[in-house]
C-alpha cells in the first residue's frame, strides 16, 4: 500500500494568490493615485472583472482536456499554430516583464534592508543578486518550502493590510475621499 502525498490546498491557494496579487500590490496604488478614490475603485473593479472572466474562460478550456495538458497544447488545438506562436511570445513577454519587476523591487528592498543595518553598503545590483539567490534557495530546497514561504508572506500581507486599513479608518474624510468637484485628477484617468 503506497502512501501518496498530496500537495497542500492552502499552500497552492497562497501561491496563486501571491502570483495574482503580487504585481498589483506593487503597481496599482501608484498607477491609480492620480484618479482619486472613485476612479481607483472603478479601475480596480474593471481589472477584477477582466481577471475573473479570463480565469473562468481558461478554466472552461481546461475542463475539456486531460489532466496535465499544457497551455501550449490547448492554444494550438483551439486556435492553431500561428495564434499559438503569438500567444507564446505574449506569455514570454509578460513573464519577462514580471520577472524584471519582481527582481527590481525585491532587489531594492534587499538593498535598503541591508544598507539600513549600517554594517555594509551594497549596490542595487548586489541587492538584486542577493534577492534572486535567496529566492532560488527556497525553490531549490523544495516546493514545500515555496509553499510555506508563500503562505507566510501572504499571511503577513493580509495582516499588514488589515492593520494599515484599521489604523487609517479614524482619519478618513468622506468629503475629501469622494471629492468629485476637484478636476485636477482628470489628466491621470487615461
Amino acid at each position: 500500500m503506497t502512501n501518496k502525498k498530496h500537495p497542500s490546498l492552502l499552500g497552492g491557494a497562497m501561491i496563486i494568490a501571491g502570483t495574482a496579487i503580487g504585481a498589483g500590490m506593487l503597481a496599482n496604488p501608484t498607477s491609480t493615485a492620480g484618479i482619486w478614490f472613485v476612479g481607483s475603485v472603478g479601475v480596480l473593479l474593471y481589472t477584477w472583472f477582466c481577471m475573473t472572466t479570463s480565469g473562468l474562460m481558461l478554466l472552461e478550456a481546461n475542463l475539456h482536456y486531460p489532466t496535465g495538458a499544457s497551455f501550449d497544447t490547448i492554444v494550438t488545438d483551439l486556435l492553431g499554430k500561428r495564434w499559438n506562436f503569438i500567444n507564446g511570445i505574449s506569455v514570454a513577454f509578460v513573464l519577462y516583464i514580471l520577472t524584471y519587476a519582481y527582481i527590481t523591487s525585491g532587489g531594492s528592498i534587499t538593498e535598503n534592508a541591508i544598507n539600513s543595518l549600517g554594517i555594509i553598503h551594497i549596490s542595487k545590483s548586489i541587492g538584486s543578486l542577493l534577492f534572486c539567490l535567496t529566492l532560488a534557495l527556497f525553490v531549490w530546497l523544495s516546493t514545500k518550502a515555496v509553499d510555506r514561504f508563500s503562505t507566510i508572506l501572504i499571511g503577513g500581507m493580509i495582516i499588514a493590510f488589515l492593520f494599515s486599513t484599521m489604523g487609517l479608518l479614524g482619519s478618513v474624510s468622506l468629503h475629501t475621499l469622494l471629492d468629485t468637484q476637484n478636476k485636477s485628477h482628470e489628466p491621470y484617468l487615461p
